[in-house]
């Protein structure tokens, strides 16, 4: 028995919900597939409406509550014993997606993972593909909440802070969580292609508007795990203890600017080490504000 929750968020996506269906089915198994929608604008999510069998079940909600709130939502709405999550801009790949999680189920948190797609996007998309293909889908230290199973019941003792309301750094939250609760987050090799990329300029507000989560979150619940956790701030903290953060402060503004410009010329070449650059930058410029 599974229930899979699906958040969803301005993206046409109806062949994850199709896969979906017919992979479960033929699991022969109870299952419900659960779609959120966080307030999508009305052409990006009327497709839903058609997809009306009594397996679906279907909230449109009126406000955005963000990427925490809406998995927490639900999950509340779930009935089956495991929780299957997927991000509402996935593609499913594997012909045995649904039997493989199944087989795997068990009482600890299976992260299946992410890929990006092969083929080279447009240019305006060139920051996301690069840092998501070169460095995401690597990035298997962290739990990541874009395709993810675990029973109910765990579920329900760590739940997303619905305290993060902007984006970023809610996945490494619920990680932390889990490990502090002496949860196991397991691997597997079942992963999905994150399907919807960002344009270079939302890539770079998205990043900015993370960054500062994460300086607001350490400094809130002066958590020094997530401190650690985050390679940004734990080098930037390594750093502070050896006092030389003074060292970015030179033409820091200079500095942000020329890497922004560098980073919109889309250098294929050395444009994630870029992005660590200005990233560390912009987190010192959040300390000195």
């Amino acid at each position: 028995m599974l229930s899979i929750c699906i958040p969803h968020y301005n993206f046409v996506n109806p062949t994850l919900f199709q896969n979906l269906f017919r992979q479960a089915k033929l699991a022969e198994i109870k299952f419900e597939i659960i779609i959120a929608d966080d307030a999508s604008l009305p052409d990006k999510k009327q497709y839903l409406e058609a997809f009306a069998l009594p397996e679906f079940k279907k909230y449109f909600l009126k406000e955005n509550i963000g990427r925490s709130a809406i998995r927490n939502f639900l999950a509340s709405k779930a009935q089956y014993p495991h929780l299957l999550f997927l991000d509402a801009d996935s593609e499913i790949i594997s012909e045995t997606f649904i039997a493989d999680y199944l087989k795997n189920r068990s009482d600890k948190i299976i992260c299946g993972g992410r890929l990006y797609s092969n083929q080279q996007p447009t240019p305006e998309y060139f920051l996301h593909y690069k840092y998501g293909s070169q460095v995401e889908q690597f990035a298997a230290s962290h739990f990541q909440s874009n395709n993810f199973m675990l029973p109910i019941t765990v579920f329900s003792s760590l739940v997303f802070d619905e305290g993060i309301k902007t984006y970023g750094y809610e996945d490494v939250v619920f990680g932390l969580g889990a490990r502090r609760l002496g949860l196991e987050i397991v691997k597997t090799n079942n992963p999905v292609v994150h399907s919807q990329l960002k344009t270079n300029e939302e890539f770079v507000n998205d990043m900015e508007e993370a960054l500062k989560n994460l300086k607001k979150l350490i400094d809130t619940n002066r958590d020094w795990r997530l401190e650690k956790e985050v390679n940004v701030s734990a080098f930037y903290r390594k750093l502070r203890r050896f006092r030389l953060t003074f060292l970015l402060s030179i033409r820091l503004d200079e500095v942000l600017r020329k890497a922004k410009e560098l980073l919109f010329l889309n250098i294929p070449i050395g444009s994630t080490l870029l992005i660590t650059v200005y990233k560390l930058y912009y987190y010192h410029l959040l300390h000195k504000r």
